[in-house]
């Protein structure tokens, strides 16, 4: 089956800290576990590579995207003090990505839109 392509992704390739990668491993598998309660959420989980991690998302729609990024702060808190985040990208349609421009900004990410 096809996904319709008109839902957001959100794109983050985190650095894992020395020596921190089975705890990063571990905040990781309960993030997967909470997201899997998110009704939004078309699909997340996370990639290894060395000490590098990133975190496959999709997500219906931007107000899916806020809404997880919310209910999953303590978590990436808590991963963020095993790692950071060297790379962010946020994918979709330009009409739902304006959405996001304001709440994310702090985080400085880079945005590509469909081409519509």
């Amino acid at each position: 089956m096809k996904l319709n392509d008109n839902f957001c992704t959100i794109v983050p390739y985190f650095k894992i800290n020395d020596g921190a990668l089975e705890q990063a491993k571990s905040i990781t598998k309960q993030l997967v576990s909470l997201t899997q309660k998110e009704s939004g959420c078309l699909f997340y989980n996370f990639t290894f590579n060395d000490h590098m991690m990133h975190c496959r998302e999709g997500y219906i729609n931007a107000l899916a995207l806020l809404e997880h990024i919310e209910s999953t702060k303590t978590l990436i808190d808590e991963l963020l003090s095993v790692s950071e985040i060297v790379q962010l990208e946020v994918h979709g349609p330009r009409v739902e990505l304006q959405k996001l421009h304001e709440h994310l900004a702090a985080m400085s990410p880079v945005y590509y839109y469909l081409d519509e």
